[in-house]
């Protein structure tokens, strides 16, 4: 049970068409984290620009790359944006279209993994013609991107009616997930499977009507453990 919740991923259309009977799909963001890091681990890998600009082709590997660029975010956005502009605009900014971002994304791997970093190669990259920066003196910023309206922005990436009853419909399973677990090891050391369903019963009993009276004592102990467990569900799903 605790390994399905933790291997539950928030994005729906990621995995609406994936196999069901896989042995694991999307893992949460922190084990993804891991596992990204963990494809690091074969060979020393260059922990700075510097470093990976100064190596032997192959310099890195993208993992790596897109750690090393985002920890030197700041020089990154200073060398290769315009003023107005910054690395993680490419992931927050949602009024630059969804194929300009991707493009400049490439464009930036392109140049670490691939060239020799000359003003040839930086207006050669097969991803766009790099621009003047900053600095005026060499074209190492990314192409021109793509500005939206807000309205044009709402308009991209929209799931998908499909999509919005799959994730629906893992979100309603979470939830029972949830509560089977919470039930089945409160107050009973195993339990059998009749004490679990009425204890799931009274879960969902207390999600729809709210918390109930304080009591005394202990009573009035479970019933904040109850409480907590119904804000936990109802906020966090």
């Amino acid at each position: 049970m605790k390994a399905q919740l933790r291997t539950y991923h928030a994005i729906p259309s990621l995995q609406a068409h994936t196999d069901s009977n896989a042995y694991k799909q999307l893992q949460d963001a922190p084990r993804l984290k891991s596992i990204l890091k963990g494809a690091c681990e074969d060979r020393q890998e260059p922990q700075t620009l510097e470093q990976i600009m100064e190596a032997t082709l192959p310099r890195t590997n993208p993992i790596n790359l897109v750690f090393v660029l985002s920890t030197y975010a700041p020089k990154v956005s200073e060398t290769h944006f315009p003023d107005n502009m910054d690395f993680y605009d490419l992931v927050m900014r949602t009024t630059l279209s969804s194929k300009s971002r991707a493009r400049a994304f490439l464009w930036l791997m392109w140049l670490y993994l691939e060239s020799d970093f000359t003003d040839q190669e930086c207006l050669g990259n097969p991803f766009g013609r790099g621009k003047y920066g900053r600095d005026k003196t060499k074209p190492m910023c990314v192409p021109e991107f793509e500005y939206l309206t807000e309205d044009q922005a709402q308009k991209e990436n929209v799931d998908t009616e499909e999509e919005k009853a799959f994730g629906e419909a893992k979100q309603e399973e979470r939830k029972r997930m949830y509560l089977w677990h919470a039930a089945g090891t409160r107050n009973s050391p195993r339990g059998n499977p009749q004490d679990t369903n009425s204890k799931f019963t009274g879960l969902l009993g207390e999600l729809h009507s709210g918390p109930v009276s304080q009591g005394r004592g202990r009573g009035r102990k479970s019933c904040k453990s109850d409480e907590s467990l119904s804000s936990i569900v109802l906020n966090g799903f």
